[in-house]
This record gives structure tokens, sequence and C-alpha cells, in this order.
């Protein structure tokens, strides 16, 4: 069998891999040595473990278990287990499928911000203004197979994303009780865990705008299946964007969420974003 990791070469730059060695336990001299012991022990594990073996796949998993193997295993394990389970909407998912991409399009519901924060965090938007949540253009599974096509374009091929991590802005302003019931409560709070203990990715923060009552809703639904952790990095702005710009800089937003009299740079308008988005994601292996 040939090295998998023979071609891996760290695109970190120093003051990531300074982040990564404070933070994450991570450094050079020992880096690809967990990453062997890691893929060592899948495949020790036969046929029952049917895992991508890859450097920068393995590398998403030690990282966001701060390299302790028996963490990065047991999140692993859950990752794929998303994937076996027959009723999971997650069954049968193909990222290189053009029909999610489409879905992309067509909802907007999470756009990728094109510049970082200050923290170096990859911010994203969700907002439901194109959201269809009658089930006429898009089923609920394609639909979050849609928004997973998205994540792992992130999560498994974005070494900085996998440092630096990840912060939310959610804005609720056109969300109604159809597109709650859109997927099921049952259905909501197993995306919410397939984040928090199946997909290696670390958020930071979560901000939410717009949040009036149906927000609620979504709060007593989804709360449970949040860690404490989670909780405290959770900032309500009710509807004012005066406290979104405390947050979050107005040069990185896109226009839609600025002033009318804003006339500094800005990360564009949502559309414009979003073709963007879509040519990242065709770069991606599947």
């Amino acid at each position: 069998m040939s090295d998998p990791d023979k071609d891996y070469v760290c695109s970190l730059d120093e003051d990531s891999l300074r982040k990564a060695a404070i933070e994450l336990n991570e450094h050079e001299f020992d880096r690809l040595a967990s990453v062997k012991a890691f893929r060592s022990w899948i495949l020790e594990q036969g046929d029952w473990l049917q895992s991508p073996i890859d450097t920068k796949f393995l590398l998403s998993f030690l990282r966001i278990s701060k390299f302790s193997q028996l963490t990065a295993r047991e999140r692993l394990i859950n990752f794929l287990a998303s994937f076996n389970d027959s009723v999971s909407y997650l069954n049968g998912y193909d990222p290189g499928d053009p029909k999610f991409l489409n879905i992309l399009r067509a909802s907007r519901v999470f756009t990728i911000l094109p510049y970082k924060d200050s923290e170096r965090r990859t911010i994203v938007i969700g907002n439901f203004d194109n959201f269809d949540p009658t089930g006429n253009s898009y089923e609920y599974a394609d639909f979050q197979r849609s928004i997973l096509a998205l994540c792992h374009s992130l999560v498994f091929c974005d070494e900085q994303f996998q440092v630096h991590g990840v912060n939310f802005l959610m804005d609720y302003g056109s969300v109604t009780m159809k597109h709650i019931s859109f997927g099921g409560s049952e259905n909501m709070r197993k995306r919410a865990q397939h984040f928090q203990k199946a997909l290696p990715v670390s958020i930071r923060q979560f901000h939410h705008y717009n949040n009036g009552p149906i927000f609620n809703v979504l709060l007593h639904i989804l709360r449970p299946a949040l860690p404490e952790k989670m909780r405290i990095r959770v900032f309500m702005h009710g509807h004012s964007m005066v406290s979104v710009y405390r947050s979050i800089d107005m040069s990185l937003l896109p226009l839609e969420y600025l002033p009318d009299d804003y006339d500094k740079p800005c990360a564009g308008t949502i559309e414009d974003i979003t073709a963007y988005m879509r040519d990242f994601i065709h770069t991606i292996p599947a």
C-alpha cells in the first residue's frame, strides 16, 4: 500500500499553526504520526467501519478532537453511523450530484461569506427569504443533502476552516411555522446532533437576528440537543442590525444587510456570493 500522506502539504500559515498548537494540541513534528495512528486503527476495524482514510479527512476529526485519538474515533463512528442509518436523510447522499447545487442556488438558505472576521473565522448567513417550505420545489431529504454538500466542501477541504471554525448569523425574518414543520421537529433535533456529535466542525458563535416568537419555538425544539458550551456562544440581536454590527464588521456582510447609505467595501450581494459559492463547491472532489 502506497503512503496516503506522501502528497500532503500543510496549508496552514504561521499564525494558524500557532493557534493549532495552543488550542488544538497540533504540532508539526507529530501531526502525520497522529494521522497514521488514526488510519491504522480504522483499517484494523475491518468491514464494519468503512471510512475514507485520506489525510485531510482524518485531520478534520483529529483537530475537532484536539488530537485525542479516542475522541476522534468516537466522532468518526458517529459520523459514519449517520450515513448507515436506513431512515436517515443522509442515506444515498452523493455530493457530486448537480441536483444539490441547484437546490443551494434556488434556496440560498446558507451563504458562505467571502471574507473572514478578525479571528479568521468563516461567516455563514442563514436566510430563508428564498426557501420553499411547501415541499413542491425540493424534498426535505434533498434539501438537507444540499446543505451537507456545502458543509463538506468546508470541513474536509479547508484547513483554515478546520482550525479557526465558523460563526453563524441566522436571520429568522421570513421563518413561519411551515418552515418548522417542513422537516419535523425530530429531524431538526437529529440535524443539530449531527453537527454537535458527528460533523467535525467547530462552531464558535451563533448570532440570531429577527428572533421573534417563531424563534422561541425553534429554541424549544433544539435546546435539548445543544450542549452547555454551545449555549454560551449564542447571541441574541432581536431586530437590531446595529447590534449585529457590534459583533460582525459591516465590511464582511452582504449588501442586503447594510444601511442604504453605506458606501464602503462589503461582501457583495447574496446572489453574487451564491454564484461564487457554487463555483467553489464544484472544485471539491466528491
